[in-house]
């Protein structure tokens, strides 16, 4: 988002391909005469069976079903950007519609810190004959990008480990908090001077367990804000908030976070200050980019999956406080939106 909403401020007109809920775009679209929202599905991402765990056999099956019309995709998709007019396609990071930016000859760059070329290859850390066909079809694809827009916290990238020419380091792009920390905890009915755990997970359901204020948070003066949790499971110190408050409100809010070591989360944390418990995903190939940014320039703990099924959480909470608390950091500046917009103003005078 805040590239596109940088993009919008120097004048250009922006068109969301995605198939992600339209709320996350609301600050973009109320430009209507600039941004614009095609529902397409352009990618499968990665499945999980659940808050943590990757699921090898039904991504793998959904990239191949997705794979199988991929000629009937470019074809459309070629059209449609003729059709609108589109000079340079953005990828955050699909990669079939590089193939289609190929067939027109506009350029197609990922800006990112992490390609699905990386991360499906290790999630089939031994593939079959099949997946090392779908995996070659997927590295093919992003092979036909033009550049690459680096975000921080990267993990190597195949299609430009031999075009370094190409490839942009840029700042951290993230979110900031638009609301005070007193104002929001006001409105949660947090007290000012209570400690304040945040759980997101992305929406999947948790693995509650045996979670209860008195054993996931270290002592009464604490209080849990859980991310996508159903209401009628809340109490007075482990409160529930819907998706659509604002991340980095949240984050301002809390002392401590909870959830999974993704660019969006693990950005917020870095430029807000605020420690990260994490929970490693087998598989999840992004995760020791990030992990390492956070080292640098953030507070990161491994909380073990074994401890946050059975909510023993206390002495990773208290970990994390202090570190946060002894450990100085580096510095990593937050204008990478802005860095962004003047690469692609620079790559359109090409």
């Amino acid at each position: 988002m805040p590239i596109i909403d940088a993009l919008i401020h120097r004048g250009f007109i922006i068109h969301i391909v995605t198939n992600a809920p339209a709320f996350l775009f609301d600050s973009a679209l109320k430009w209507t005469h600039q941004c614009h929202l095609r529902p397409l599905i352009v990618d499968v991402g990665v499945i999980q069976s659940d808050a943590i765990t990757l699921d090898r056999t039904k991504t793998m099956d959904a990239l191949e079903g997705f794979m199988k019309t991929d000629s009937e995709w470019i074809c459309t998709e070629t059209q449609w950007l003729q059709q609108n007019d589109i000079s340079m396609i953005l990828l955050d990071a699909p990669f079939l519609p590089a193939l289609a930016a190929k067939a027109i000859n506009i350029p197609a760059v990922v800006v990112s810190n992490f390609t699905f070329d990386s991360m499906y290859s290790s999630l089939c850390e031994l593939p079959t004959p099949k997946e090392t066909k779908i995996l070659e079809s997927v590295y093919l694809a992003y092979a036909a990008t033009t550049n690459l827009i680096q975000l921080p916290g990267e993990v190597d990238i195949p299609a430009f480990t031999k075009r370094d020419g190409l490839v942009y380091k840029v700042p951290l792009v993230v979110r900031h908090s638009t609301k005070r920390r007193d104002v929001l905890r006001a409105e949660l009915g947090i007290p000012i001077d209570a400690q304040v755990l945040l759980i997101c997970f992305g929406g999947h359901e948790l693995l509650v367990g045996s979670w209860s204020p008195d054993t996931v948070l270290p002592d009464d003066t604490w209080y849990g804000l859980v991310v996508g949790w159903n209401s009628k499971n809340s109490t007075s110190r482990l409160k529930s908030v819907g998706q659509n408050v604002f991340m980095p409100d949240l984050i301002n809010c809390s002392d401590v976070v909870l959830g999974k070591a993704g660019y969006g989360l693990c950005s917020e944390v870095v430029a807000h200050n605020k420690p990260l418990l994490y929970i490693k995903r087998s598989g999840w190939a992004e995760e020791s980019g990030l992990i390492n940014m956070m080292n640098s320039y953030g507070h990161a703990v491994q909380m073990e999956y074994a401890d946050f099924t059975a909510g023993r959480w206390k002495h990773t909470i208290l970990k994390a406080v202090e570190l946060n608390q002894t450990s100085p950091r580096g510095h990593l500046h937050t204008d990478g939106a802005d860095k962004v917009v003047e690469v692609i103003e620079g790559l359109m005078k090409i």
